[in-house]
């Protein structure tokens, strides 16, 4: 399997979609005829702020789907279809009622498995709907979505309220001695994000930078705005800067080795992704699948086996996702055939991209004619 980072303008769309991409970004790839635009933003009660690529998760009659994910900002926008109309009532906005939402926290899978931010197949008609986000260490609000009006709609704020404390940090604690002028800056370049004037947002995070040194947060958001826009050059030096601020936090780990996978720089997106699941293990299902293809493209069985199960068990529609291919393939490099042979013959019956439907078959073809493989091999 090849990464092409350049493909897309988030976490390499030829494996598993859609990362970092913004949630507009992701409705236009949706587009179409009679299909309205659903959008909204993603907030902690805590105040605390969120990496890009939190899941939108849309609850249809028990049937669960993937729609969105959020933006740096965290915005985000899906379709919906037009043949079933809608208006957004909040269930709840206060913290007290916050009603549990997924257990897992699934930031692409993203880029979809990512993504994550995957819209797999054109909506259908939908109704006695519930939207909701899905965070790690977070319970989700609920917005219902219902039959009654055709326009586009703003459904407001979707809460995420903390559970527990994790092991990595989403804010440094150098934010508290960050200047007023910095703070300014920063939060000046945040609202030109959610208005989508990408590169002032860029110049003005940059200020704030530029007044405090020392603040890894505006490190993080900058690094953030240059992942999204593709300036990985640029976002790798930002992330690094933040990670020597304060290690601790966990975005730029993770984007760090997003990077590095890209750039097929395996050691380097072993590293960087090892230490993202290491800070906290339960908040991405991306990072695990990224930090095991890295470990296969190493060699490292065990590992890649490992990273792959803990994907797979974060990722609440397993089916189908590009770990699950993963899973297969490390599995029969292990020589564990039936295991390979289950899992990618599970992915292949529930996956949408062609692409590697095809490379599982012929992987399965090969498994089921041994010696006509062997023997084509060798012509």
């Amino acid at each position: 399997m090849r990464l092409d980072i350049r493909a897309a303008s988030c976490v390499f769309v030829c494996l598993v979609g859609c990362v970092f991409e913004s949630g507009r970004a992701i409705a236009q790839s949706l587009g179409g005829s009679g299909a309205s635009l659903v959008t909204g933003t993603v907030k902690t009660t805590d105040g605390s702020d969120l990496p890009p690529g939190v899941r939108i998760r849309l609850v249809c009659d028990g049937s669960v789907r993937i729609v969105a994910g959020t933006g740096i900002t965290g915005d985000f926008s899906f379709r919906w279809n037009v043949a079933a109309p809608r208006t957004a009532q909040r269930v709840s906005q206060d913290s007290a009622q916050i009603s549990g939402a997924g257990r897992h926290g699934s930031q692409m899978d993203f880029a979809d498995d990512s993504g994550a931010m995957e819209s797999r197949n054109s909506d259908p008609a939908m109704s006695n709907c519930e939207i909701s986000a899905d965070y790690a260490g977070y319970r989700s609000s609920e917005v219902v979505l219902s039959v009654e009006d055709a326009d586009d709609s703003d459904i407001g704020t979707i809460w995420l309220g903390p559970l527990a404390k994790s092991g990595g940090n989403l804010v440094s604690i150098t934010s508290l001695s960050a200047p007023k002028e910095a703070k300014k800056y920063l939060e000046t370049g945040r609202n030109l994000a959610r208005r989508h004037k990408i590169p002032e947002a860029i110049a003005s995070v940059e200020k704030a930078t530029a007044v405090y040194p020392k603040y890894a947060e505006a490190w993080v958001v900058l690094g953030g705005l240059q992942f999204e826009t593709r300036q990985y050059d640029a976002a790798r030096s930002s992330m690094e800067k933040a990670t020597g601020i304060d290690s601790r936090l966990l975005t730029p780990w993770q984007v760090l080795g997003y990077i590095a996978a890209g750039e097929r720089r395996w050691d380097d997106a072993a590293r960087y992704l090892d230490q993202a699941v290491h800070l906290e293990p339960t908040n991405s299902a991306v990072a695990w699948f990224y930090d095991g293809w890295a470990h296969y493209q190493l060699g490292h069985l065990d590992t890649a086996e490992r990273s792959a199960k803990a994907s797979l068990g974060m990722d609440p529609r397993p089916a189908g996702s590009q770990s699950e291919y993963l899973l297969g393939v490390v599995l029969i490099a292990r020589q564990d055939f039936p295991g390979g042979e289950q899992a990618l013959r599970s992915f292949v019956a529930s996956s949408p991209d062609t692409q590697r439907v095809r490379s599982a078959n012929e992987i399965l073809r090969r498994m089921e004619h041994p010696v006509a493989s062997s023997q084509a091999a060798l012509r």
